[in-house]
């Protein structure tokens, strides 16, 4: 009775298949086991460094070895072939290449792309630590891009540098928040610069004649410079009043502030200038035991030798010399080689008062000086003309892609690209046995000779069933990163394409550097930019998921680019 129950059931089953001609999950109808699906081989793109490696599926066969694979079925080369077992081991973490048993899944590489961009030439270094503390949202790779402007091809030396300084830490992909971890990061050693001839604005040159004294006020004009920006820093300077000093008892010296400027940093230093050097060594020592104050003595021969004198007395909040990065917005940083970095006191940071000291105007961007004094940083140029600033509106609206992320969005790129494309088709493949599948992968394209199709979650053989039916299959992970699936498009459809940081302007005294892909395909830039059909001829689209404002574009535009915006 119960043999005679389950073939009625079986029955039943076949019935229902062959009439509705359609399944929707693997495990509620598997193929007939006399039924035969040739799988073909998907295809996968594994990038480290600035390398890519190509590699496909593969189960091991009984007898085979990863040496004879790579000769015999791919062509390598003995001379390569230990480059391909590395990378090999790059594709199947975990994997010994030595110890491949019968039907395990693997990935060969078939090809592997070198970066062929030379590493920068870089500076003398010197390492130092610091001491971070993990915060809501961090990881490693965003704590040293962000914090320590770690630039992606330095990004595996730094994290092999933390590993080393935290040996206690077992796995730095799982940081909790308010965790301390060591980070070791690299100074540069500048050299300190030859000194300029003076400017007669600005100097009083060594040797020459003294700038002649008022009644009102002896001071000279380099002096003057320097008192006006130090105001601006939110110091407080004393010109005018007296001070009176006693030197024993009923004995006094009283120095006049017209010639003896008081200045108060905004952290408490205190210096007091004696540009004409008017102290002797006994009333010197006697301003500094009865204020505390520190005496500088001398005209400048510079403003900025004279000026980094006052800054190692005076004292602020923070003050960093040599260049400095700034994050403006995720992925989206700014390089700035001012002389000094200088924020007054802990508000300033919050409120719009950190300064940057430049040596002159020279390599300073109008353009990235008004968006930087936009994001509260108020500049200063030492030369003799001031920093100017510009504000500036493009004649084009920013090209979007809405949905980067999702399925829409791949299929709006596709379709600007002219690749036809259908989202959430049906895909039905026929047995011989006359049983019928149906799939729906999220978006199907053809180009040139080959069909592609993404790979549904389920059911489970759905990639069987697609590959079955004629279709190269791709992976489409939509948390990955909206750059890394279009930089994945780009690679199917054969579009020639980069991944980069751009520097805005390529050398300067302010840099803006964006990360991104550029993309050189004319028919893209054109349907995205129809209204500037007669100025995009040879420029190239540079790919981004920065939220873009007019200054990064128009800095994007005269660089040969023009920007499209992943949102």
């Amino acid at each position: 009775m119960r043999q005679v129950i389950k073939g009625a059931i079986a029955a039943a089953l076949l019935l229902a298949l062959i009439a509705g001609g359609q399944v929707y999950g693997a495990d509620e109808a598997p193929p007939p086991q006399d039924s035969k699906i040739h799988l073909k081989k998907a295809l996968y793109v594994h990038r480290a460094a600035g390398d890519k490696i190509f590699a496909e599926s593969r189960k091991i066969k009984r007898g085979d070895i990863l040496w004879n694979i790579l000769k015999n079925d791919y062509g390598i080369s003995d001379d390569d072939i230990p480059e391909f077992i590395e990378a090999f081991r790059e594709v199947n973490p975990g994997v010994d290449p030595n110890r491949l048993f019968v039907g395990q899944e693997i990935r060969v590489p078939f090809k592997v792309e070198i970066d062929a961009a030379p590493p920068p030439v870089q500076a003398e270094l010197a390492m130092e630590e610091d001491t971070y503390q993990v915060r809501s949202g961090d990881n490693l790779w965003k704590i040293l891009r962000r914090d320590y402007g770690v630039t992606k091809a330095g990004m595996g030396r730094a994290i092999t540098a933390v590993k080393r300084a935290n040996p206690s830490i077992k796995d730095l992909g799982k940081l909790w928040v308010g965790q301390f971890i060591v980070i070791p990061f690299e100074r540069h050693i500048e050299e300190e610069p030859e000194k300029a001839p003076a400017t007669p604005t600005i100097v009083a040159g060594k040797g020459a004649p003294k700038e002649s004294l008022s009644a009102k006020q002896g001071i000279p004009e380099g002096v003057l410079t320097i008192l006006s920006l130090l105001e601006e820093l939110e110091c407080r300077v004393e010109r005018t009043g007296e001070r009176f000093i006693p030197l024993s008892r009923g004995r006094t010296v009283r120095l006049d502030g017209s010639d003896f400027p008081f200045i108060t940093g905004p952290a408490g230093g205190k210096v007091i200038l004696d540009p004409m050097n008017r102290l002797s060594a006994p009333l010197e020592e006697a301003v500094e035991a009865s204020w505390g104050y520190t005496v500088l003595k001398g005209a400048p021969e510079s403003v900025e030798e004279y000026l980094g004198k006052l800054f190692e007395v005076l004292k602020f909040n923070q003050l960093k010399k040599g260049s400095t990065i700034i994050s403006l917005k995720e992925n989206e940083t700014l390089e700035a080689s001012p002389r000094w970095t200088v924020t007054p006191n802990p508000d300033s940071l919050w409120e719009g008062g950190v300064h940057m000291v430049f040596s002159g105007t020279e390599g300073i961007d109008p353009i990235l000086a008004g968006l930087l004094s936009g994001k509260g940083f108020v500049l200063h140029s030492l030369g003799e003309s001031r920093i100017r600033q510009e504000k500036i509106k493009t004649s084009f609206k920013v090209a979007t892609l809405l949905q980067s992320g999702s399925m829409e969005g791949a299929a709006s790129l596709l379709s600007l690209l002219g690749v036809e494309n259908k989202l959430s088709p049906a895909v039905v493949l026929k047995l011989d046995s006359g049983v019928s599948y149906t799939i729906r992968p999220p978006i199907t394209f053809e180009h040139g000779s080959l069909k592609y199709a993404a790979i549904p979650k389920k059911p489970a053989k759905a990639e069987s069933v697609l590959l079955r039916a004629g279709y190269f299959t791709f992976s489409w992970d939509g948390e990955s990163p909206a750059l890394g699936r279009v930089a994945d498009l780009m690679v199917l459809l054969g579009v020639e394409h980069q991944l980069k940081e751009l520097a805005l302007p390529a050398e300067g005294s302010l840099r803006l550097i964006l990360s991104g892909i550029e993309i050189n395909n004319q028919l893209l830039l054109s349907k995205l930019y129809p209204d500037l059909v007669e100025d995009v001829e040879g420029k190239k689209i540079f790919c981004t998921d920065v939220q873009m404002g007019e200054e990064e574009a128009a800095l994007l535009f005269r660089e040969g680019c023009l920007p499209l915006v992943l949102e």
